[in-house]
């Protein structure tokens, strides 16, 4: 078993076993640098180790802005730090950049994703320093090698310049300006909602017009004309630590419905982020979505769904959520791997929680397979999140507009969440039905006047031109679009086949119900007259007319009750024959 631990548990003789490391590769590093980090720094190691034995390492220390400068400036960099280059820990509240001076695996254990998981760790551990207000901007890698290079431009490093013996790679923390991110909420009412018109102005205006243009000249289909496009206002959505439940801050965003016969998806537009999106993504995840409202000591936030019911006019019971929450991922530069596949598993990349999943190599496989290369961008995809990673035709135009490249994808995920919304709602309604054991023609007329107001979101795939078409597809199949169609069928089925079943039960029970009271009534009827004709015979001053009378309706009761009989004995025989299972342990008694 292999298992990773930092420098500051109490280990007094590892830096033995580095040097050992370092000689049986015969790895070409400055091992003074390797000491002088250790002494001056005791957080600057992660350790990899089976058993007692040390397999692996990666060195890493913040540095002095004199060498920071160095590196950067001057063309010919030697691998020899100073002491008071190294910093004993990384200053809060102040810029501050970090080297990597070594990597190493023992060669036994190379190509077993040791290396990866280092420098998984190490980045986990910068990111947990800049959450707690450290300001680390730059991280350089000295690489003697040209495969510690490859590592770390896997790890989204960009070559910064060569020296005689070695190579310094850069990678530079930023702080997420370039990120827009979308998110698609769908909601339902208990009851039909009147949506207020709000002045979206310049900026609100320019999401809906670029959304009808991408629809008129993208999709050719009948709901267009009753797809409606809603803005609701700019507000202040409020992130919340996922532990603790504490705020961490606020982000301003704008919010639009989009609806279809009483089917709604609300769109939160964030243009620069300006943070680990990973944060967000895990509210989502959660429905944990909160809008900031009042000002000053007025100042309370309010859940999405209360948000809705009161701009709705509606009570805080009547808007629900109607299925996963879904979003939108827009980078400007290829995130590390690890960082990637936090992404698409909506987890809090800071509490490093997808390394604990049993599926977490599903999202790794995810983050290294695009499922689209659009407009020369990179699209990846899981079953919650789209995360593309725009590339402009013209590098050095930075005047472009990016929503220009967006909007195709926002349209596309607009439409899946009302088609899911749809579904959901359909599907509910038979799940609900079933728990209650409500089978009847009633509940199926319900389900099926669910399932008509949303018949056009059933199959939307009508793009005009292919590429956009299998976009959508793609899209589709992550989000599990068809398998929910599929288990909605099936329980459909199932659910009718039921009603079916119940329903004849009644009919039988009905019917056999009836058999009894006409057969009572018949009985009753043939005793009256039975009596009525006996005192007829005693009574010998009656009528011709009565007797007569008396004698037919003698004559029709006991035709009644001979009917009775033939009609219970040929229901009793058709029983029979139909379960044939009893009728064999009736006759096994009679026997």
């Amino acid at each position: 078993m292999i298992y990773y631990k930092s420098s500051n548990h109490n280990i007094s003789d590892f830096f033995e076993d580095i040097l050992k490391l370092n000689i049986a590769q015969d790895k070409k590093c400055n091992n003074e640098n390797l000491k002088t980090a250790f002494k001056k720094n005791k957080e600057s190691y992660i350790l990899a180790y089976r058993g007692m034995e040390l397999i692996g390492y990666i060195c890493f220390f913040p540095i002095s802005k004199q060498l920071s400068s160095k590196i950067q400036n001057t063309k010919s960099v030697d691998d020899k730090i100073k002491p008071d280059d190294i910093l004993s820990k990384c200053p809060e509240n102040k810029e501050t950049d970090v080297v990597i001076i070594s990597v190493a695996v023992l060669r036994d254990y190379q190509n077993k994703g040791i290396a990866k998981e280092l420098a998984n760790r190490l980045f986990a551990t910068l990111s947990e320093k800049i959450q707690a207000g450290c300001k680390i901007k730059n991280v350089f890698g000295y690489c003697y090698t040209t495969a510690g290079a490859s590592l770390c431009h896997d790890y989204g490093f960009n070559f910064h310049k060569q020296t005689q013996d070695h190579y310094i790679m850069r990678y530079t923390f930023d702080d997420f300006q370039g990120t827009n991110m979308y998110m698609f909420a769908p909601f339902s009412t208990d009851k039909h909602a009147h949506i207020p018109h709000t002045t979206a102005g310049s900026a609100g205006d320019k999401y809906i017009k670029h959304l009808e243009r991408v629809s008129k000249n993208e999709f050719n289909a009948a709901l267009l004309k009753k797809l409606k496009r809603e803005f609701i206002g700019r507000e202040k959505f409020v992130l919340v630590d996922d532990e603790d439940k504490t705020v961490i801050g606020t982000r301003e965003c704008n919010i639009y419905v989009t609806h279809y016969n009483e089917i709604y998806v609300a769109t939160f537009t964030f243009e620069s982020f300006g943070m680990d999106p990973t944060i967000l993504l895990n509210q989502a995840s959660n429905h944990r979505l909160y809008i900031q409202q009042g000002q000053g000591a007025k100042t309370h936030n309010i859940s999405f769904t209360d948000y809705i019911a009161e701009r709705f006019g509606l009570k805080h019971n009547e808007v629900h959520y109607a299925g996963v929450i879904r979003s939108f991922t827009s980078l400007n530069k290829k995130p590390l791997e690890v960082h990637l596949a936090h992404m698409l598993a909506c987890e809090n990349y800071i509490k490093g929680y997808v390394s604990t999943f049993l599926t977490s190599e599903e999202y790794f496989f995810k983050a290294r397979r695009n499922i689209a290369q659009y407009d020369f961008s990179k699209i990846y995809c899981s079953e919650r999140n789209v995360v593309f990673l725009l590339k402009p035709p013209d590098p050095s135009d930075k005047d472009y507009d990016r929503f220009d490249y967006e909007s195709l994808m926002i349209y596309i995920l607009e439409l899946l969440s009302l088609q899911l919304s749809a579904i959901n709602s359909s599907y509910n309604e038979i799940m609900q039905a079933m728990e209650k054991s409500k089978f009847n023609t009633a509940t199926i007329d319900r389900i099926n006047n669910r399932s008509s107001r949303g018949a056009l979101l059933w199959d939307v795939n009508s793009f005009i031109y292919p590429a956009a078409a299998c976009l959508f597809e793609n899209i589709s199949k992550e989000f599990g679009v068809h398998k929910l169609k599929s288990e909605y069928r099936e329980n459909l089925s199932m659910f009718e086949k039921l009603c079916t079943m119940r329903s004849q039960k009644e009919i039988k029970r009905y019917s056999k119900t009836t058999q009894n009271y006409f057969m009572f009534f018949s009985v009753l009827s043939g005793i009256g007259t039975l009596g009525s004709i006996v005192g007829l015979i005693m009574d010998s001053s009656a009528g011709v007319t009565k007797s007569i009378i008396t004698l037919v309706s003698g004559i029709i009761s006991a035709g009644i009750f001979v009917t009775c009989l033939v009609l219970i004995r040929r229901n009793h025989k058709r029983a029979l024959e139909e379960n044939p299972v009893k009728n064999k342990k009736n006759k096994g008694v009679k026997k």
